[in-house]
């Protein structure tokens, strides 16, 4: 968030704003919210330090509808810290609050509707499985050529997708910040740089799962149904849709305003550093981010065949033993984020 910062700040000057109208911010794959509310705030601040009271200002929190929307709004409300313990809700006049329940690959709001779009590391995501990885939990890790097309072309296709559903959604003149899933020109992605001895996180789960299809605690079938339907964009490939003039991204409004690609370094190697500490709460807590957000994936792939508890018990054993090598080497585990900024103008 404070990478995206200054782009975000400089799209919000730079926009010609009428205070008697509503402004509508959306945040796109907003989780719980807790991670953009403080640079919202800050854009809230800017926005009354400009016109005072005016414009009324809606924000909504867009996600898919088993998102954690109750936490969003009891965190806007109090009830459950915050960073740094201020909400703009309860700061700021005239602002207002509400949830979408629509996947990103639809539109989730009437056109010219949206202001100030924003998305922060979530439509890297696919709309869907293109095809098993038969060698391999990430895409980037993977050395099947065929099954990489296939996630490449899904990816260009839900990227466009996505444009054109916003280029609806944004009013004239309004603007998208957005934050995706990267990688450099050498083709690095993040999670930990293997040049630099540390351990890749993407190459790592993917290792230990494959550990545990050859010891006969999955099948072979549940690994290559284990996956994560995503994909890192080059820069080269997010900016396509902008560059071709014939291109319906293009044709439906949207311009390129900027991009940049920034390195997030990883929190939990930082405070490591730093601190240093009790290695295993660190594994733990280390760990636990990682499960966060790729628990579903895994439990996914494996056989409807085995009851809950199994499935329970063998993602135990899996992140435990994640855990076990964080904590023995906790300097080399690291979850660095490669990250491309974008800013976007709708005509």
């Amino acid at each position: 968030m404070e990478n995206a910062k200054p782009m975000v700040m400089a799209a919000i000057n730079s926009m010609e704003i009428d205070p008697t109208q509503v402004f509508n911010i959306v945040d796109y794959g907003s989780a719980d919210g807790g991670t953009s509310m403080p640079l919202f705030y800050q854009v809230i601040k800017k926005l009354r330090q400009r016109y005072d009271d005016s414009p009324p200002i809606h924000v909504t929190y867009e996600d898919l509808p088993v998102a954690d929307f109750k936490s969003l709004f009891m965190r806007l409300h109090g009830l459950l810290p915050m960073s740094d313990n201020h909400s703009y809700l309860k700061d700021f006049p005239n602002v207002y609050v509400g949830a979408c329940g629509t996947s990103f690959f639809d539109q989730c709001f009437t056109d010219r509707f949206v202001n100030f779009g924003f998305s922060s590391t979530a439509m890297h995501w696919l709309s869907r499985g293109p095809c098993p990885l038969p060698d391999a939990v990430f895409h980037m890790v993977s050395s099947c050529g065929e099954a990489k097309e296939q996630f490449s072309k899904l990816a260009a296709q839900d990227w466009e997708t996505i444009l054109l559903k916003r280029a609806r959604e944004l009013a004239p003149g309004g603007r998208m910040v957005i934050v995706n899933c990267t990688t450099d020109e050498s083709g690095y992605y993040g999670g930990g740089r293997w040049t630099s001895g540390k351990v890749n996180i993407c190459q790592n789960m993917s290792s230990l799962w494959h550990n545990f299809a050859q010891r006969g605690q999955i099948t072979k079938e549940e690994f290559v149904n284990t996956n994560i339907f995503a994909y890192w964009r080059s820069q080269d490939e997010m900016q396509a849709p902008f560059v071709n003039e014939n291109s319906r991204v293009r044709k439906a409004g949207l311009t390129l305003v900027s991009l940049e690609t920034k390195l997030t370094p990883c929190a939990f190697q930082a405070r490591w550093r730093k601190e240093g500490g009790d290695a295993r709460q660190h594994a733990k807590q280390f760990v636990n981010m990682c499960r966060s957000w790729s628990y579903h994936a895994f439990h996914t792939g494996l056989s409807n065949k085995r009851t809950e508890e199994e499935k329970a018990a063998i993602l135990e054993s899996f992140f435990k033993e994640y855990e076990d090598e964080v904590a023995a080497a906790p300097e080399k585990h690291d979850m660095e984020v490669m990250s491309c900024f974008l800013h976007i103008k709708r005509g």
